[in-house]
């Protein structure tokens, strides 16, 4: 059975299952970042143990994108989250029921 929330977020898109805690599997994330064109980090490369200068030092043509969900620093740094978590805390999910209630 296929969820709503899958269904609407996840369609069209490939996925892989990397075990980090493995060295194979930090060996396959620098594998396919460094076949990459642009690598969107939320902090799984440094939880490899993988920089990103040294992926650029290796592949110049590589763009790292680093997104963090409470930036880098303070209380709230060290939280991980989701884009609805994040909608919500910037108002736009709250903005977006009051212009459904209204309209």
């Amino acid at each position: 059975m296929v969820t709503l929330y899958y269904a609407f977020y996840g369609s069209n898109r490939r996925s892989v299952t990397l075990d980090l805690e493995t060295e194979e599997g930090k060996a396959q994330l620098r594998r396919l970042a460094l076949a990459s064109d642009v690598v969107v980090d939320t902090g799984k490369l440094t939880v490899a143990g993988i920089e990103a200068s040294e992926l650029i030092a290796e592949q110049p043509s590589l763009v790292v994108v680093a997104v963090t969900s409470f930036g880098t620093d303070g209380p709230w740094a060290t939280n991980w989250t989701t884009d609805l978590v994040s909608g919500a805390f910037g108002g736009a999910r709250r903005l977006r029921a009051v212009v459904r209630a209204q309209g």
